[in-house]
This record gives structure tokens, C-alpha cells and sequence, in this order.
């Protein structure tokens, strides 16, 4: 089912990831990636740096095969936020245990903090 939130639902989901990102910084980064590139849930948590480009992310292994993903200038500057490592290494990863982030739990409790 194909379902595009409304203006008041967008602003209610913004809120929501604002009370949640002193707690879970990384995965309301990983969350808003999702966001401004329509990639797939894995595709950002197994996304790599090796896979980054200046404009554009490179996936190897995306449910439909290789793809190329644009980037804008939010979703490039939303990266730049986050301390590059190797380029094997995840994007998204919990900064104490370096273990690549999980979606599931915080994406229920921002929704039930929304409303949607």
C-alpha cells in the first residue's frame, strides 16, 4: 500500500524524532537518511562508507540489485555529521559498541510519539 504523509503528519513525526535525539542521536540521523532518500530500512543500516560518494551512494546489494542512489545537499550534509571510519565500516553505527545501529524499536516508539 502506497501511503504519503500529510504536512500536519510530517510536522508530528519531526517533533517526535526531536524528543528522541539526545537519547538515540544516531539512529534519528540513520532515520532521517531514510527519510530525505527513500532508500530501504537495510539499505541504511547496512550502508558502508565504501559506498559513499560526494553526490551519490553506490549499493552494491539492494533488494532489487545494484543501484545508485542521488544524494542531496541534506542528506550529504546529515552524513558529514558523522565520524567517518573505515571504508568497510557502517555509516550508521552506535558510537560506544561501533555495532551498526537497529531501526525497529525507535521507529515504534517515534510513531507512537507522532501519532501515526
Amino acid at each position: 500500500m502506497e501511503r504519503f504523509l500529510s504536512d500536519q503528519e510530517m510536522a508530528r513525526l519531526g517533533k517526535a524524532l526531536n524528543t528522541f535525539v539526545k537519547k538515540y542521536p544516531v539512529h534519528v540521523l540513520a532515520i532521517e537518511f531514510t527519510l530525505m532518500t527513500g532508500c530501504r530500512r537495510s539499505e541504511v543500516t547496512d550502508l558502508t562508507w565504501n559506498a559513499v560518494r560526494s553526490d551519490r551512494l553506490n549499493l552494491a546489494d539492494s533488494k532489487t540489485g545494484p543501484k545508485q542512489v542521488w544524494i542531496g545537499t541534506e542528506a550529504r550534509q546529515l552524513l558529514d555529521l558523522l565520524p567517518r571510519g573505515n571504508p568497510q565500516d557502517r555509516v550508521f553505527r552506535n558510537p560506544t559498541s561501533l555495532r551498526p545501529v537497529t531501526l525497529e524499536r525507535i521507529w515504534i516508539l517515534v510513531r507512537e510519539e507522532a501519532g501515526l
